[in-house]
């Protein structure tokens, strides 16, 4: 076929066929004697130690030597970080080594560099496409369009696989591995509290200053809350914070009342003043 030849492409031109459907529609744009066919492989890894944008991951490959061959090749976190993979861990690290900080010799382990820090809870995945060798075969006919003896059918010599099943009734056939093994389950993640240290807390306005659990407490003795809530100390314990809510509007309410009756006292107090001096008068 000359290239610039354009193409369109057919799923069925059987009279049985439901539908009518144009698969494909392109154009020829070079010839070449070699048609591979490759597919869709992703390699999964986790990281083990992570120092800033390096990371040491393992979980991806098998050996040191299969590491090796994948020097330089673009890997990327699920959270969407790039890097490459820059150079295998050796498994046969001595012990002077690991005690000096040398990564712990893991078998396929690998040295890696990110665009960003990467977190030990995320996935590294790198895409390949791996070759497929189809089975050879050979068909003497010169046109795949020509009708079966069974003219009615309207179908050519080059069927799918999907219309051989439906003609031999053969089922699906179906591979453990592939099918879904349902959700995945993960650890939730808990992260540490942020703690100020008491130098710069000690040099913050009290309104500035954190309070409850982010405050910085002491480790030595401790605190007034947490004695209160020992019996052994004999301190008075902890009220719930309902009583003390309602301690407060009792309070609250006796002192309304207690300014009530002051401002009654003095209105019957200055109204015995002027009688008093009206009797004193007569």
């Amino acid at each position: 076929v000359a290239p610039n030849t354009p193409l369109v492409g057919f799923h069925s031109l059987g009279r049985d066929c439901a539908s009518f459907r144009v698969c494909l529609v392109g154009v020829v744009v070079r010839q070449e004697t070699l048609s591979p066919v490759v597919k869709k492989l992703k390699l999964c890894g986790a990281p083990y130690r992570v120092e800033k944008n390096t990371a040491f991951v393992d979980g991806m490959f098998t050996s040191a030597l299969e590491a090796a061959k994948f020097e330089g090749a673009a890997i990327k976190t699920v959270s969407g970080i790039r890097g490459s993979v820059k150079k295998a861990v050796r498994e046969d690290a001595s012990a002077a080594a690991k005690r000096a900080g040398a990564p712990s010799g893991r078998a396929g382990a690998f040295r890696a560099t990110f665009e960003d820090k990467v977190l030990l809870s995320d996935i590294v995945v790198c895409r390949l496409w791996v070759p497929v060798e189809p089975p050879a075969a050979c068909v003497a006919v010169r046109n795949l369009l020509e009708p079966f003896a069974d003219a009615s059918s309207g179908r050519g010599l080059a069927r799918t696989v999907a219309d051989l099943r439906r003609a031999t009734r053969t089922p699906i056939p179906v591979a453990k591995d592939s099918l879904y093994k349902g959700p995945v389950v993960r650890a939730p993640r808990t992260f540490s509290k942020h703690l100020i240290p008491k130098k710069l807390v000690a040099r913050l306005p009290f309104a500035s200053k954190p309070k409850d659990e982010t405050a910085p407490r002491s480790t030595k003795r401790p605190g007034y809350l947490k004695q209160r809530d020992d019996a052994r100390t004999g301190l008075a314990p902890r009220e719930a914070p309902e009583d003390r809510a309602s301690k407060k509007l009792v309070h609250q309410l006796e002192a309304v009342r207690n300014e009530k009756k002051r401002i009654r006292d003095a209105s019957v107090a200055a109204k015995k003043a002027v009688r008093r001096r009206d009797l004193a008068k007569v």
